[in-house]
């Protein structure tokens, strides 16, 4: 079964603050952060 997570707006910003911020490959954050790489692209 697939559990669906639902991130708070807090996280979704601060995570597209860390892609913006640094230079950092976005799939390194993702990974980090534990978020889909498909669903980081909705955050933004």
């Amino acid at each position: 079964m697939h559990i669906r997570r639902k991130y708070s707006q807090k996280y979704k910003q601060e995570a597209v603050q860390l892609v913006r911020r640094f230079d950092i490959p976005l799939t390194k954050i993702a990974t980090n952060m534990g978020i889909n790489l498909g669903m980081f692209s909705q955050f933004s």
